[in-house]
């Protein structure tokens, strides 16, 4: 499937709140380990419409966190500047 064509959800107030919670933790606490409790959330917000960005992220904790080890690509993944062309 095409996943240009399918349309995200929206995130509402709670959507952002949590993001933003997650988001915090690695720009500025600069803690990269996440419990089981942040990776589910992390999963759970794949599932909305974020920026490039916040979506790498997520997609890095979510998908090669494991709880209480460091990962510093969930880091890399926010401070990634993508080149236009």
């Amino acid at each position: 499937m095409n996943t240009n064509q399918v349309s995200m959800r929206e995130p509402g107030h709670e959507e952002y709140a949590k993001c933003s919670t997650l988001v915090a933790k690695a720009i500025i606490l600069q803690n990269h380990k996440y419990t089981s409790d942040e990776i589910a959330l992390a999963s759970y917000l794949i599932d909305f419409k974020w920026n490039q960005n916040v979506t790498d992220f997520l997609h890095v904790v979510a998908g090669i966190a494991h709880p209480g080890l460091e990962v510093d690509e969930a880091y890399g993944a926010l401070v990634y500047k993508i080149k236009q062309a």
